[in-house]
């Protein structure tokens, strides 16, 4: 009964917000649908702590918004972090506490989704810049604490979103990370590098590296796996992968097959698939040349499978889901990241909402997606098989 209410809210919400792609809206607008959409979603978790909270949330919102305009965006990313931390991470089985996971990360959209390319309101920007920058530091925070931890048990993965599509993935041996933007210091990257192993990047895209992370693995001895030159960071210790891979290539503890794809006119793109302590990751950068894609079939089944959310993800999962599997192995665990990337227009600025109402996404029901796990930038799950 609850996951049906949830449906009717998140389609009415939709309906009443948006048409099929988020647009561009005024502050006013923006922040009134934040309000709705809170108001029903404290309506559904009525009951519950976090049904109280988000009363209070919306009744102070509605106070605000007769005294500031855009403090709102800052309030609602306090909001968020509560929640996140009431449902944190777990497989998306689509009962009560699952959609109380995606509902808290569709709030988090709302201050997210504020025009700040738009240039007419240097108020609103300011407060916009503010409060997003202090979530994502946050999330930065997050990862550095992170890497304090224990690692996890054997039988174990541990798995932390970075940014966007970068992800540290640490097993009880070995910890690789693939596609790390980072945007705090130096000093911050070089305690990242000297805690992983290996760093891969799928394509030369600025939301997917940075060059003081590249230089910070390289300092350390650790290797870096790229699909060609870059224009702003070149290095002789980096190893460049630029063609087909099909069968493993042995590289010191990784297997690595890569299939050559591409983001866009020339702008080459490895899907790696890599082994490692028993593992196998599928990372499909953001390829949009999908029919190398089909011989993933041919290959060995991938434990966890990453891809950006936009990226036809049927079209990874098909070829991908029909792999041989190995020892008994399950269905793999997805991924579907690159929500909310910040570099992108607020069009292109991939939301949540668009995650579950698109049919090229998770909203097709007629489609078998693997069991998978909603992440926000600073999250980590453990996945255990």
């Amino acid at each position: 009964m609850k996951k049906s209410i949830f449906l009717i809210i998140l389609t009415l919400v939709a309906n009443v917000t948006f048409a099929f792609d988020w647009k561009p809206q005024s502050n006013e607008v923006l922040r009134s649908d934040m309000i709705t959409f809170a108001r029903e979603f404290a309506q559904e978790a009525k009951g519950t702590k976090a049904g109280r909270k988000l009363k209070r949330f919306v009744r102070r919102q509605e106070r605000l918004a007769r005294k500031d305009d855009y403090m709102w965006m800052a309030e609602t990313h306090k909001m968020v972090n509560t929640l996140k931390e009431m449902y944190p991470p777990q497989v998306d089985d689509g009962q009560f506490e699952a959609m109380m996971r995606r509902n808290t990360l569709r709030l988090l959209d709302y201050p997210l989704h504020f025009d700040n390319f738009a240039k007419t309101s240097p108020e609103g920007i300011e407060a916009f810049n503010v409060a997003t920058n202090t979530y994502l530091n946050d999330a930065r925070q997050q990862v550095l604490q992170w890497l304090e931890q224990p690692k996890p048990e054997a039988g174990q993965l541990d798995i932390t979103l970075v940014y966007n599509m970068g992800v540290l993935i640490r097993s009880s041996e070995k910890t690789i990370a693939i596609d790390i933007r980072w945007d705090g210091t130096k000093d911050e990257a070089q305690k990242i590098a000297e805690n992983i192993d290996m760093l891969f990047l799928t394509h030369p895209h600025s939301d997917h590296y940075s060059p003081i992370m590249l230089q910070a693995a390289i300092n350390a001895g650790k290797p870096v796996i790229l699909p060609c030159q870059l224009k702003d960071w070149q290095n002789d210790k980096a190893i460049i992968i630029d063609k087909e891979l099909t069968a493993p290539k042995e590289l010191n503890f990784v297997r690595i097959c890569s299939l050559r794809g591409d983001q866009g006119e020339n702008i080459p793109n490895n899907v790696y698939l890599i082994e490692f302590n028993g593992w196998r990751i599928l990372h499909q950068g953001d390829n949009e040349v999908w029919d190398i894609q089909e011989k993933l079939s041919e290959m060995p089944r991938a434990d966890v499978i990453i891809a950006p959310s936009w990226n036809g993800i049927q079209n990874l999962l098909t070829p991908a889901l029909k792999a041989p599997r190995y020892r008994g192995q399950g269905e793999p665990l997805f991924l579907p990241l690159h929500n909310n990337e910040m570099r992108h227009t607020v069009d292109h600025r991939e939301s949540y909402w668009e995650l579950f109402n698109r049919k090229d996404r998770m909203g097709n029901t007629t489609y078998h997606y693997p069991p998978f796990v909603l992440l926000d930038n600073g999250d980590n799950y453990i996945y255990e098989r």
